[in-house]
């Protein structure tokens, strides 16, 4: 039988069998041989240490994050969808269907799908503002507690695996070029300065990973940074927009809300703030995660299918299909003005407000124009 392998001291190389219990994890183990080596190198370990508790919340949160963003897309997914076709290793094309007059709420065509990576290409497809937007309270809930700041940033990305295309009806195609604007959430050891990123919904690239330290993702993808906000403030746009854009933003809106009321009686009826579940032993954790998502998609699925929405998504319909453009219209007007209003919001490229605004609406009216 091989020996066993013997770990060495951090310090001295004398084999060691103690380890440092901050930052002790399942990938990662900091050992010393005694107690005088370990408080010897704790001036060198301490900042380390410190951004490896934060990460091992951090993979367990954004874990959790992924699964229920991944769920509540499918249960709410509202494209109807002919074909998923792979074009090959950097492309995936999605040939749309045509919406009816009744149905906004659709059945995932999970049939269509060869492989978890296509499905959750598909599943976050046009996605980037609203993963922040909707998984805001359970982003803030499961991250509270932690000595870090969260923010939004708006990016261009480059380089991507893999792009998405949708092919319309009438015959445009929509494409999420890594010049398109993307949204992600940001975090910051308020202690160390060491920084993370979590992109929900970055498997539109074809990116399998969502967890990241910041630096390492920014060289890999980022071209450039375009702004910074607030946390919270993609959720407060979402709520805006929905004053002129009653069922992407105003009905999905609404479900979001059912969701998060949901999961504030179940952090009642369970007496687990969601806070624990990031620094929980590996059992209670996965028990807890199970609960929390099984909550989260039954109310949301309970919610849309004992709600009939005909009449709503009928006039919405046909208001647009008589008033083309005018929403569009609309939605740059309301994202116009809210940014313009945030006058503190300044980008790493020292963008002005009037700068930053042209730049949105330049971004949304894009998207837009491959969308509709």
């Amino acid at each position: 039988m091989a020996p066993e392998s013997v770990s060495k001291c951090q310090v001295c190389d004398k084999p060691a069998t103690s380890v440092c219990g901050g930052c002790q994890s399942a990938t990662y183990s900091h050992y010393y041989c005694s107690k005088a080596c370990q408080k010897q190198d704790w001036p060198y370990h301490k900042t380390s240490c410190i951004d490896l508790k934060i990460e091992r919340v951090l993979i367990r949160v954004s874990t959790i994050l992924l699964a229920a963003y991944l769920k509540f897309r499918e249960n709410t997914w509202n494209m109807p969808i002919i074909k998923v076709e792979d074009g090959g290793r950097q492309e995936l094309i999605i040939h749309r269907g045509s919406d009816n007059d009744k149905d906004y709420f659709l059945p995932f065509p999970a049939h269509l799908m060869k492989t978890t990576e296509i499905k959750n290409q598909v599943l976050c497809t046009s996605m980037c503002s609203e993963s922040i937007a909707w998984m805001h309270e359970t982003i803030a809930g499961l991250l509270s507690g932690l000595n870090i700041t969260i923010e939004e940033l708006t990016t261009t990305l480059s380089s991507v695996p893999r792009y998405t295309t949708i092919s319309h009806p009438n015959s445009l195609r929509h494409t999420n070029l890594p010049t398109t604007s993307h949204a992600l959430v940001r975090i910051t050891s308020t202690e160390t300065g060491a920084q993370w990123a979590i992109d929900l919904a970055n498997a539109q690239f074809g990116i399998d990973q969502h967890l990241w330290r910041w630096a390492a993702y920014k060289a890999a993808y980022i071209t450039r940074v375009v702004k910074i906000y607030p946390f919270g403030t993609h959720k407060e746009l979402m709520r805006r927009q929905a004053q002129v854009c009653d069922l992407d933003c105003g009905l999905v809106g609404e479900v979001v809300a059912h969701m998060d009321r949901a999961v504030s009686a179940w952090q009642e009826e369970f007496k687990t703030p969601l806070r624990f579940l990031g620094s929980m032993g590996e059992g209670p954790t996965a028990s807890a995660a199970a609960s929390l998502l099984a909550c989260m998609q039954g109310v949301v699925s309970g919610f849309i299918r004992e709600n009939d929405f005909t009449e709503r998504v009928r006039r919405s319909r046909e208001y647009e299909a008589v008033h083309k453009g005018v929403r569009e219209r609309e939605m740059g007007r309301v994202v116009g003005e809210f940014v313009k209003e945030r006058e503190v919001l300044v980008g790493e490229e020292g963008m002005s407000a009037d700068e930053r605004a042209d730049e949105f609406l330049r971004k949304l009216a894009e998207e837009l124009e491959g969308e509709y």
